[in-house]
Formats: structure tokens, sequence, C-alpha cells
């Protein structure tokens, strides 16, 4: 697996948080789905938060500085493993918070720690034989973003490359992906056993195939309205292989907690 410093990045600055996504060349997607600095100014009056998206990733958070919460929660200063949230999750941000994470696709961190991580945990109390706290050390020792990505995609590229998911649901996840969410498993993988996915699926995602066919659906419907929140819903519903316009609102708010119309308000608010 090669990292290099070329990558797609993406940032925002969403109610007084600045977010920046960094995502890895496409022959490392499938261990590390992208690296990400969070910061709050130290001027703030109060805490900050934004919204998680739900997509089945898992994530270890460094706090480089400050203190930040989860769904309300107060995390440690050391670092945390995020779990596989499949619903939108609030980040709070305290002033003069600094965070860096490394986001992996479902499943991976499975792979990495042994076990699935269901709630937020410590990573220093699980089993893994990673030079984690180098890693730490070395990122509170860069002055930067950009060295500390180049820290970053060093380790990444030096100590992740066996971490990777058993071939049929790597290739399962991969079709999935590609297609519109409606199709039933035996027409994505004809002549792979359903029960052997779904049990891949259960014990490295924590969710069954379907459900994670709503996961992916409900997220393209979020990614579609965010770059067009004058798109016409009820067409959009259609696109993405639901019954009708109120089945894809009634899916939307279960999982982001806001109905589509709501999220294009705000959208056309800021």
């Amino acid at each position: 697996m090669v990292i290099r410093a070329r990558c797609r990045t993406d940032r925002s600055y969403i109610n007084d948080i600045s977010l920046t996504l960094m995502f890895p060349e496409r022959t490392s997607s499938e261990i590390v789905q992208a690296v990400w600095f969070a910061s709050a100014l130290y001027d703030l009056p109060a805490p900050k938060s934004r919204w998680l998206r739900g997509k089945a990733y898992t994530a270890v958070v460094l706090t480089i500085k400050g203190r930040f919460e989860l769904a309300g929660k107060l995390q440690p200063v050391s670092p945390v493993v995020i779990p596989a949230y499949t619903e939108s999750t609030r980040i709070t941000l305290h002033p003069g918070t600094a965070l860096i994470g490394i986001c992996f696709p479902p499943g991976v961190s499975t792979t990495i720690f042994g076990k699935r991580v269901t709630d937020p945990t410590e990573l220093y109390s699980l089993d893994s034989y990673l030079p984690w706290q180098s890693l730490e050390q070395s990122l509170t020792a860069s002055d930067n973003h950009w060295r500390q990505a180049l820290v970053l995609y060093r380790w990444i590229d030096r100590w992740l490359d066996p971490y990777t998911l058993p071939d049929t649901l790597s290739e399962t996840l991969t079709e999935i992906e590609h297609l519109a969410g409606q199709e039933k498993l035996d027409q994505i993988r004809p002549g792979v056993s359903f029960r052997q996915i779904e049990r891949q699926f259960k014990h490295y995602i924590g969710v069954s195939p379907k459900y994670y066919q709503r996961i992916l659906r409900v997220n393209r419907v979020l990614q579609q309205l965010r770059l067009s929140p004058e798109s016409n819903l009820t067409e959009i519903a259609y696109q993405q292989g639901y019954s009708d316009q109120a089945h894809m609102s009634r899916e939307f708010k279960a999982f982001n907690h806001i109905t589509p119309r709501e999220y294009c308000r705000y959208l056309k608010a800021r």
C-alpha cells in the first residue's frame, strides 16, 4: 500500500468548527477512508457542535489540545476510538480544541483491534500491537496540518497494510456501494452464500447487508441535497429507488434526525 501526498481535500466551516478532510488515493482507500482535522477557535463564547454523518465508519480521534464531546458526553483527552455510528451523531468542540482523526471504512477497525467497538472507547484500553503512542507524539510535535498529514501517511503506509477485510466481504461492500440500493443480496453476489456474507457483516460492521444498503442510500440523498439544495425531492426519491417522497423522508429522518426539506432549508440559510 502506498499513500502519497497527493490526495483529494474537502474543507468546510460550519457553526464555527473548521473541518478539513483528506482522502487518500484509491490504492489505499480499502484501509483508510480519510484523515481529518477539526478545530474551534479559542475566543468562542461557548462550545460549538456539528453533526457526524452516520456512515458505519469507525475513527481513531487524537486530541491535540482542548476537549470534545460525543452525543453530549465529554470524551477523555487520550485517543478515542469512535464506533461505527449508523445515525448522525453530534460532536461538540470546546473553545480552542484541535482534533485529528483517522477514519476507517466499514469493518476495518475490527481487523485492527480484533473486535468491533460499539461505544466510544479509549484507544489504549484496546488490544493493539500498533505503535499508537509514537504516532500521537509525532502529531503533537508537528506544527501544521500538512506536516501532520505527512506523519499520518507515513505511519499508515508502514503499519496498516496487513489489516484488510476478507475478500468476500470487501467485494460485497464494493458491489453494494456502486448499486442503487434496492437490489437483493443474491442479485449483487450470485453464487455467494448469503449466510456467510450476513455473518461477516454482523461480525465486522455490526449491521445486516440490507441495513447497510439503507445507510448508503440515505447518504446518497444527503450528498445530492448538499450539492444542490434546490433539487426536486420527488425526483430524488425516484432516482434513489424509494417508493415515494414520503418513504424517502421517513428514512432520511430516521438516520439524520431531520427531514430532507428541513435539511434543504438549513443549507440555503448558511
